[in-house]
């Protein structure tokens, strides 16, 4: 495939994902125009997540995505209670109130954290 198609279909996976991960999740803050601005840079320029803080319930998930940076992305979560996928972004929150800063850090070493709230 050439490059134009790649990127075209680079774009609309990622649009598709990303409306998805709104639909499914209900993560608040989810920072679209985000994602995009870091596709258009090819990927390049800053290490964003999104959401940039969220807030959830108990016993329930929520996806972080990485744009930017240089890829392979790695999430953890930094403080606070839950678990999060480190390859998939998929954050699970604890069976009780609290909050967790999500982090993901790139191939080079940056840093973009959130935050995620979780209520009963």
């Amino acid at each position: 495939m050439n490059s134009v198609a790649n990127k075209v279909r680079k774009l609309v996976l990622t649009v598709v994902v990303c409306i998805s991960v709104l639909f499914v999740t209900g993560c608040e803050n989810f920072l679209f125009s985000d994602i995009m601005d870091g596709l258009s840079a090819g990927g390049s320029g800053p290490l964003v997540i999104s959401p940039i803080s969220t807030t959830l319930l108990v016993n329930t998930t929520c996806v972080f995505a990485a744009s930017g940076g240089t890829p392979p992305y790695a999430f953890s979560v930094q403080s606070g209670g839950g678990l999060i996928d480190a390859d998939s972004g998929i954050f699970s929150a604890p069976g009780f109130p609290g909050s967790a800063v999500i982090q993901v850090r790139d191939d080079q070493g940056e840093i973009s954290e959130a935050e995620a709230i979780y209520l009963e």
